[in-house]
């Protein structure tokens, strides 16, 4: 994220900042769970079971996909979006 901020506005990151930052990371993983879990039964009564988990593996794809590409990008959105996709798809499950 450091480098990405450097890159970007050509200045150093508040070490402030940086913690906002990582925590945003870890907690929209919790948030995504949430809202996954929520809404679990709901795709199950409208997919059965199975079309629900074959749903969800497109969630989890999707979610790594951006994870994965989030160093390439330059983009630390991607990493965000990402973790908040996986967690929903753990929240399914």
């Amino acid at each position: 994220m450091k480098d990405v901020y450097k890159d970007r506005y050509g200045q150093d990151i508040h070490e402030d900042t940086v913690n906002q930052l990582y925590s945003i990371a870890v907690s929209i993983f919790a948030i995504g769970g949430m809202l996954g879990g929520f809404s679990g039964g709901m795709i199950a009564n409208r997919f059965g079971r199975k079309g629900g988990l074959l749903l969800n593996n497109i969630l989890g794809i999707s979610g790594a996909s951006l994870m994965g590409f989030t160093k390439i990008s330059h983009c630390y959105e991607m990493l965000f979006f990402g973790r908040f996709i996986i967690g929903v798809n753990c929240g399914n499950v």
